[in-house]
């Protein structure tokens, strides 16, 4: 009898303490790195922060090409299997090798928060310039694909 009142005790105790707990103000980050593509010597890192339901992507990289921006998207798919954009993120600054951008959505309007962004099945493109798509500079990817 004893042990089964304890362990009433040890269980209520452990679903008091879970109730009490705020998961949206809890902040997390995730971070991928990012690698160069082919030859282009720009690698760095995309750093996915939790701000409520919203995600915040900072992406930093080294190697970038001053004067330049850098239009940067994530891809639907792995980089194996290639896809469409699912999400444009701010142009990197050339300058600086830095970009920030606050996600709430897709491209074509859908809802997204940070539990799905972080298992997006998707990767990251960083391109040399917005006339120049076809040139991609460095990947990475993210969420199951890792």
């Amino acid at each position: 009898m004893n042990k089964l009142f304890l362990l009433f005790l040890i269980t209520t105790s452990l679903s008091i303490t879970s109730c009490n707990r705020d998961d949206s103000q809890v902040e997390s980050t995730i971070t991928y790195g990012i690698n160069p593509f082919e030859e282009s010597g720009v690698s760095g890192t995309a750093k996915f922060i939790r701000e409520g339901n919203d995600t915040i992507i900072e992406i930093r990289l080294m190697g970038t090409t001053p004067g330049l921006s850098h239009p940067t998207h994530i891809h639907f798919n792995s980089i194996q299997e290639g896809g469409d954009i699912a999400i444009t993120l701010e142009p990197v600054n050339g300058d600086t090798g830095t970009s920030t951008t606050r996600v709430t959505q897709l491209d074509d309007g859908t809802t997204i928060d940070y539990g799905n962004v972080i298992f997006f099945d998707g990767h990251i493109d960083i391109h040399l310039s917005q006339d120049d798509l076809q040139k991609i500079l460095a990947k990475s990817n993210i969420g199951p694909n890792t």
